[in-house]
């Protein structure tokens, strides 16, 4: 082969490896694209969904609560301040949410500033990090959620108070998938001072009328757009899982461990000695 038919045999020769290349790389990119495009059966991508899924939940404990119930005991201690076996009942929770995974905690506060500030500081010792959102009057729930907004993002994070005992798995709501959902609550057996209970389940739908009606636990998992268009100001949760239920945007569960509400001094005094 003279050397013009050896450089066109080269040419040509070099133009298939350079086609096949391309090929390959296409096809790896396709295959790529199919990995994190996956669409699955609810049309949301698999890559993102499990992204989601997997990415550290925050959490709000609600702690601005007067404890009025609580009578001189919160004249001077906030009642998240105030101690079962020793330790503050939210520190208790803090654990709580720590041992599921949890590593960004809100904490929203009216009274007695200071005393929060000294008793968790910024959440160094227990191994996270803690911010506050700070009430100049109670806000009720939905309206201190509202304004802690800012710090909570734009996922779905775990809204939980600090007032009960209970031995609940919270890593179960860092888990949990809200799909198209906007809220997860979970319900408990009602204690005997509030029988009349708050909200049934139908298929795992949270319903304002059907029966049994269980007790809000005072935890669950809420999405920042069940909040959407909602002005700050005072506003009382109830009313929003009111607008939200008929919409079948709440799920929830029904839990039948260990779970107490610490509201009142004889509460607190019958807590004592407790595991949880």
């Amino acid at each position: 082969m003279n050397e013009r038919g050896f450089n066109k045999a080269h040419r040509l020769h070099s133009t298939k490896i350079s086609r096949r290349m391309k090929d390959e790389v296409r096809g790896e990119a396709k295959r790529d694209t199919a990995v994190y495009s996956n669409v699955n059966e609810d049309g949301e991508r698999g890559f993102n969904k499990a992204h989601r899924l997997h990415s550290p939940r925050k959490a709000m404990i609600l702690a601005a609560g007067l404890g009025k119930r609580m009578g001189n005991l919160t004249q001077d201690t906030p009642k998240a301040l105030l101690t079962v076996n020793h330790k503050p009942l939210i520190v208790y929770r803090i654990e709580q949410l720590m041992s599921a995974g949890v590593k960004d905690i809100v904490i929203n506060v009216h009274q007695h500033r200071e005393a929060f500030e000294q008793a968790l500081g910024d959440g160094s010792r227990f191994n996270c990090c803690i911010q506050y959102s700070f009430e100049d009057e109670v806000l009720e729930t939905a309206g201190g959620i509202i304004q802690a907004l800012p710090l909570l993002g734009d996922q779905p994070f775990i809204i939980t108070s600090c007032d009960t005992l209970t031995d609940f798995n919270f890593s179960t709501l860092m888990i949990h998938d809200l799909g198209e959902h906007l809220a997860h609550l979970v319900l408990v057996d009602n204690p005997p001072h509030h029988p009349e209970g708050d909200y049934g389940l139908i298929n795992g739908q949270v319903s304002l009328e059907a029966k049994p009606k269980y007790n809000y636990a005072g935890f669950g998992l809420l999405h920042p757009q069940l909040f959407a268009g909602l002005v700050p100001g005072k506003r009382k949760k109830a009313e929003v899982f009111a607008d939200a239920i008929p919409k079948k945007l709440i799920t929830g569960e029904h839990y039948e461990g260990q779970w107490m509400n610490i509201d009142t001094p004889q509460r607190l005094a019958q807590a004592q000695g407790s595991t949880h």
